[in-house]
């Protein structure tokens, strides 16, 4: 939405790029072609930049996304051989935007930064494999096609998380990571749901809070503690659900992306195992 006029919105979809002037009545599809995400430059609402689709390309408008050109990877220092990428930026400096990019295999192809307003990118790092589900980072692959976030801390232009399986953080622009949340609390880490599809901090503030397949979840002090804001919502899809003919009041129950749930006896449950519930 342009700050300046909310009637004017953009849209990256899988079947291209769109555009209303008459909030919403009527849209144009400007660009051709499957968009991934779409991003604002911090302080100037006519600054677009969208990601491709399964795909190394970013598209920049600098007219509020009426017309777009292609960043080419080879020229601008972009990677050539990413199957997905994401970007951020942060009102600390209006002119440092971050590439975050998965490999072919998923896994942490690496991060890259421009500090023009995207016109040139430099590499920050290619290692550890933040996008992967060790707590060293060690191994390759990952699940960066689902599971793919950055963002930037609003006050520094340097602190820098991703969400992968698990949460990451720099504090030196990307040159190097430390675990900041893992899925099950490994590493000395604190716990925070597996697959982060988004990083959000609150304008005007350092809280930051990551949504996951397990829902949402908070940190306001730099990940040093993260705590669960799901909690009492009735929300878990459950697979299946079988109980016991010889006590009925054991059940279990298999749910989507939040494990398996045990329930022995009046309103107690236990989470018994992680991942997919399934059968």
């Amino acid at each position: 939405i342009n700050s300046n006029n909310p009637l004017e919105l953009v849209l990256s979809t899988r079947s291209g790029i769109r555009k209303t002037n008459d909030g919403g009545a009527t849209w144009n599809n400007v660009v051709g072609g499957s968009f991934q995400s779409l991003h604002q430059k911090s302080g100037n609402p006519e600054i677009l930049f969208a990601t491709t689709f399964n795909s190394s390309r970013i598209w920049r408008s600098t007219d509020g996304g009426d017309t777009w050109s292609q960043l080419i990877p080879n020229t601008v220092g972009l990677p050539t051989n990413a199957r997905r990428m994401e970007l951020a930026m942060t009102p600390a400096d209006t002119n440092y935007i971050y590439c975050l990019a998965a490999g072919t295999d998923n896994g942490f192809l690496g991060l890259w930064r421009s500090t023009d307003g995207g016109n040139t990118w430099t590499q920050r790092s290619n290692s550890p494999n933040i996008l992967g589900g060790s707590t060293s980072g060690a191994g390759s692959g990952g699940q960066g096609w689902y599971d793919l976030a950055i963002a930037v801390a609003p006050d520094n232009r340097e602190e820098i998380y991703t969400g992968g399986v698990n949460i990451w953080r720099s504090g030196n622009g990307g040159s190097t990571w430390s675990l900041n949340a893992h899925w099950f609390g490994g590493g000395g880490a604190p716990y925070v749901h597996a697959d982060i599809h988004d990083l959000e901090f609150r304008p005007g503030t350092t809280t930051l809070y990551s949504c996951s397949d397990g829902g949402l979840d908070v940190t306001q002090n730099d990940g040093g503690t993260w705590s669960e804001l799901q909690n009492g919502m009735n929300i878990s899809q459950y697979y299946k659900i079988s109980t016991s003919n010889a006590d009925s009041s054991r059940v279990l129950a298999g749910a989507q992306d939040n494990g398996t749930h045990r329930k022995q006896s009046g309103n107690t449950y236990n989470r018994v195992l992680g991942g997919d519930g399934m059968d």
